[in-house]
């Protein structure tokens, strides 16, 4: 029988995720965003696990989720845990979080950031990611980095599903989605 590659992904990813954190503290540059008010829950799920779709309301107005707009999508938190070791500057402020995001073909989320910093792994499909008026193509097996702080697009164009891997440092308060919407859009 043939193990899912999910599991190893998800060890790799959270290899290079404390690299990272392990950086940004000896940089001293550690991402500083405000949790947003807890007071407006995406899901019915604890804010551990579960899913946060865009849903289509009856009228014309485009779905949105957390102020982006979003159709096609839906991301389920697989895992999310608070820093600790031997990071101890870190033990407590920050938390690593790994979300799977589907893409239904023409799936595309509008203008929008991330409270945190993270690294994206296309398990399926192709993304079409816009930042900056620059696109880029992103195919099964490719990984990519979002500061979080950078104003992009994503779309699924193909005809199939895309499966994407995001894995984020979050602050370790934050409640529910990390995106958020463009300056200006909201």
């Amino acid at each position: 029988m043939t193990q899912s590659p999910m599991p190893h992904m998800l060890q790799v990813a959270a290899r290079v995720l404390a690299a990272s954190l392990l950086l940004a503290s000896l940089a001293n540059c550690a991402p500083q965003v405000r949790a947003q008010p807890a007071a407006k829950p995406v899901t019915a799920s604890p804010p551990a696990a579960g899913p946060i779709a865009a849903v289509a309301p009856r009228d014309t107005t485009p779905p949105m989720v957390n102020g982006v707009e979003m159709s096609g999508v839906n991301s389920t938190i697989e895992l999310e845990r608070p820093v600790s070791g031997h990071l101890v500057s870190l033990n407590g402020h920050y938390k690593l979080r790994g979300t799977m995001t589907i893409f239904e073909p023409g799936g595309h989320m509008g203008a929008h950031h991330h409270a945190g910093p993270g690294m994206r792994y296309v398990l399926a499909g192709e993304l079409t990611y816009v930042e900056g008026g620059r696109t880029r193509l992103f195919r099964r097996g490719d990984w990519f980095y979002e500061a979080g702080d950078t104003v992009h697009t994503v779309a699924n164009r193909s005809a199939d599903r895309d499966t994407i891997l995001n894995f984020e440092i979050l602050p370790a308060d934050w409640f529910g989605p990390s995106t958020m919407p463009a300056p200006g859009t909201r």
